[in-house]
């Protein structure tokens, strides 16, 4: 009997030992579950912005499964090879073409920005790829064509015998530019969010984390900071940006896409902190977590008008809280806060869908 203790006891212990390996497969699932669901949500937000650049999309996510594995899980190239399962040469190729790919985070908005500084100059196709010498010319045609059919410029050549200086024009300034006007608000509304999720930040890091170059957020940084919603520290030689608070009005239809952003980021930053716990698994005192509630219902049901109301209900909730702190943190008792490395930054998320069960 005492013989047979002893066996199960060394069977737990390898049993825990392998416990990882043995749930390696339903982590496998886990991966491609959320990377299909993230795919089907970047196919939806590219469906409904019309004109959302996808291209090169592939290579670029490469390097940032790359970056994280290395900045974030540390681990070293040759365990990332092995990860996906890469030969070395092909590996090392692709980080190669995405370090020199990218054009920034519109192609559409990077064109039209030179048509409109040309105005009312027009701008032939050999031009433009002389001007954006990443860019293929067969990207610059189909992209030339898309903005013709949005009638934003026009061909002015009358019949280029050579295609590639075929010449174009802007149509109307005025639309060109609230298109343009429109779009640079949408990346500043990113810049806040970025500088306020990752802040303090350098410039470089910034443009890495929102897939842009330098000069294209620049302007950006600046206007932000006239506006006092950022602030920066150049001291000891280096310049690094920050945002003390964020505020998205429930109005404010411009800045939804960053809202969308932001609540992405706090959904992933709380899984990858349950991971980091090493606690796969729900308690109720849980502080790093998420849970998911459905319910069935149907008109007149005694429970319709409870779950129908509980996203506002929480949603008020924390609205009001957070008014709350922002009055506390006037008053001369915030004053005397510790510093930094003692406070805690709680993010708290909350979201609902709707849907008929034969929906999919």
């Amino acid at each position: 009997m005492k013989q047979l203790k002893e066996v199960r006891s060394t069977s737990s212990v390898k049993k825990a030992s392998c416990a990882r390996a043995l749930e390696l497969g339903g982590f496998e699932l886990l991966i491609d579950g959320v990377a299909r669901q993230s795919v089907r949500l970047i196919a939806h937000i590219a469906t409904f912005a019309g004109r959302s650049r996808l291209s090169g999309l592939t290579d670029q996510m490469f390097g940032w499964m790359v970056t994280a594995l290395r900045e974030e899980c540390d681990l070293n190239h040759g365990v990332i090879q092995s990860m996906l399962a890469l030969p070395r040469s092909t590996y090392f190729d692709r980080l190669s073409r995405r370090s020199e790919s990218g054009h920034g985070v519109n192609l559409w908005l990077a064109i039209l920005l030179q048509f409109q500084r040309r105005a009312p100059a027009p701008l032939s196709v050999e031009e433009l790829a002389q001007i954006l010498p990443r860019v293929d010319e067969h990207s610059l045609r189909g992209i030339l064509a898309d903005l013709q059919k949005q009638e934003l410029i026009a061909c002015a050549t009358g019949g280029a015998s050579n295609l590639a200086w075929e010449r174009f024009a802007i149509v109307d300034a005025e639309r060109v530019k609230t298109v343009i006007d429109c779009a640079l608000e949408d990346i500043s509304s990113m810049l806040l969010v970025a500088v306020y999720q990752n802040g303090p930040i350098g410039v470089s890091a910034l443009a890495e984390r929102l897939g842009l170059a330098v000069a294209e957020i620049e302007d950006g940084l600046l206007d932000l900071n006239d506006r006092g919603l950022i602030d920066v520290d150049r001291s000891n030689g280096a310049e690094r940006w920050d945002c003390k608070g964020l505020d998205i009005a429930f109005e404010n239809v411009e800045a939804w896409h960053a809202a969308v952003y932001d609540h992405v980021h706090a959904v992933v930053n709380a899984v990858i902190g349950k991971l980091r716990s090493e606690k796969t698994q729900a308690c109720m005192e849980d502080e790093v977590g998420g849970s998911t509630f459905s319910y069935e219902v149907w008109p007149g049901h005694p429970h319709e008008k409870r779950v129908g109301a509980l996203f506002k209900k929480v949603r008020a909730e924390g609205n009001q809280l957070l008014e709350e702190l922002r009055v506390f943190e006037q008053s001369e008792a915030a004053k005397a806060k510790p510093p930094a490395a003692q406070r805690r930054k709680v993010v708290f998320y909350c979201g609902q869908a709707v849907h008929h069960q034969d929906e999919s």
